[in-house]
């Protein structure tokens, strides 16, 4: 059974995720600061998966090179990264981060048992630290076309 757009567009309930403490992320090293548990759907479709939020980044005396924040589905490669704007990296800031970011859609990855969402942080150069008060992130998967 297809997308009956207009008539029914199920969508699975949106989930918020916090850091469960503060996470040092060393200098080169993808950390993971948030993972959701298996995300799955009892609706049969294509879903893409969008996050939403914010990450409280610490950074330290001397600032990073480079920022970036990413989202992985279980242990795989990036889905979608975010690159932070160099110009905010100064030394000792404390940053607040918006988060959004969208992976493709897939008819298998949210079936069955699902699939674990992991937002990642890597910092060059500089250790960084995200900060469990203040960040939160809110998934969502979306409905998406049948193929």
């Amino acid at each position: 059974m297809g997308n009956s757009w207009g008539t029914q567009l199920s969508q699975p309930l949106a989930g918020t995720y916090v850091p469960a403490s503060d996470t040092s992320c060393p200098a080169g090293t993808a950390t993971t600061v948030v993972t959701t548990g298996a995300i799955t759907t009892q609706f049969a479709g294509t879903f893409a998966p969008k996050l939403y939020g914010v990450l409280v980044i610490l950074l330290g005396s001397t600032a990073p090179s480079a920022l970036t924040v990413k989202f992985i589905l279980g242990s795989g490669s990036a889905v979608d990264t975010y690159t932070v704007e160099p110009g905010l990296l100064v030394n000792s800031a404390e940053l607040v981060v918006p988060i959004f970011l969208v992976g493709t859609s897939s008819d298998s990855a949210f079936a069955g048992a699902g699939s674990t969402i992991n937002v990642q942080v890597t910092a060059t150069g500089q250790a960084v630290t995200c900060k469990k008060v203040g960040s939160r992130i809110l998934v969502q998967l979306s409905r998406g076309p049948d193929a």
